[in-house]
């Protein structure tokens, strides 16, 4: 996984990366994440047989809601940090996962809220859990631990005083996960955070060969789209949009096509050519669960991703349709630029 400070996609100090993006050889679970540069083994383990799907690293932003379907999770070598969604059904079958680790921060917004705040290497240990309606002094004698540096404006006042508790869970974001550009050093749990999709308790994951499922229009349909996309430009046969997007739709025939492209505000996947090419610390394989017939479009109709010669040609989108539904390849971003590329203009 690569680190980057969530508040502008910059890279994190080199000895921060070194430090904590090397999960110890008798830790299957970090091992496993690191492989995929996601914490995805992790999130399987509190939410298992739900995890069918995530996001690009990105900003923690304001968006854990009791409707929300969603968890947010960063995993690199022997930190954790986390924050799960209020919904009920979302709830943690295992609550325990990750807590081993020397650095693990986690923010729980449900009912009561909770705040949990582990660095075994420098012997600090906070928990603060927050109930509807409580007191200052409710919560002051309730938590453990001495308090975090954000904290103390929170706790002082009156015994009787209701507990700001909105306010303080809005100030955790920010110490525990940089939400906003800090003004000191962030915790290294602050580096990195992604969010994965939870299916439906109890319905099947939508999955075809452990690739996940992608939302686009049949071929034919999307063909159209594309040419009618007032924001894109057709060049050679690629749909071509500002700031170096583009995409390429391969017809096989009545059962099979491809969709290629290159999401270029995608910060994390990194494939073949274009990891030294970008300087990134591990390969994202697009082509290592698909179908053969994908791997050798790829291979021959875009060669320039796998040279860094001058034909250089990077990629990272690579969904297949097989007559009936798209899929993408495992750690491809989904290709959500595309949908608001392609998506009618509901005004006109």
């Amino acid at each position: 996984m690569v680190a980057y400070l969530s508040f502008g996609s910059q890279r994190a100090p080199v000895a921060m990366r070194e430090a904590y993006l090397r999960p110890g050889p008798d830790d299957p679970i970090a091992a496993a994440a690191a492989r995929t540069r996601s914490g995805w083994a992790v999130v399987d383990q509190l939410f298992p047989g739900r995890v069918y799907d995530h996001m690009c690293a990105c900003p923690l932003v304001e968006r854990s809601h009791p409707e929300s379907a969603e968890v947010w999770l960063g995993e690199f070598g022997d930190t954790v940090v986390c924050m799960v969604p209020s919904n009920v059904e979302h709830q943690r079958v295992n609550r325990h996962v990750g807590a081993d680790r020397p650095v693990r921060a986690e923010l729980v917004d449900d009912e009561r809220a909770t705040l949990a705040f582990v660095d075994r290497v420098a012997g600090v240990e906070r928990f603060v859990e927050i109930g509807p309606g409580d007191t200052r002094g409710a919560v002051r004698g309730a938590a453990r631990g001495e308090p975090l540096p954000f904290e103390q404006p929170f706790l002082d006042g009156p015994d009787d005083e209701v507990f700001p508790r909105f306010a303080y869970l809005k100030e955790a974001r920010s110490w525990l996960f940089a939400v906003s550009i800090p003004q000191r050093p962030v915790p290294p749990a602050a580096m990195v955070v992604r969010g994965y999709l939870l299916a439906p308790v109890d319905e099947p994951l939508p999955l075809v060969d452990g690739r996940p499922v992608v939302e686009l229009p049949p071929p034919d349909e999307l063909a159209d789209l594309l040419a009618g996309a007032e924001l894109l430009d057709e060049r050679d046969g690629r749909y071509v949009a500002g700031g170096g997007d583009w995409f390429r739709l391969h017809r096989v025939d009545a059962d099979h096509a491809l969709l290629v492209g290159f999401d270029a505000e995608d910060t994390e996947t990194f494939f073949a050519a274009s990891v030294p090419w970008f300087g990134a610390n591990g390969e994202t394989d697009l082509l290592a669960a698909v179908p053969g017939w994908w791997s050798d479009l790829v291979r021959t109709r875009h060669p320039g991703a796998f040279s860094t010669g001058t034909g250089f040609d990077p990629i990272n989108i690579v969904c297949g349709w097989d007559g009936r539904q798209w899929t993408k390849a495992v750690g491809a971003p989904d290709p959500v630029l595309l949908y608001y590329f392609v998506e009618p203009d509901e005004d006109a």
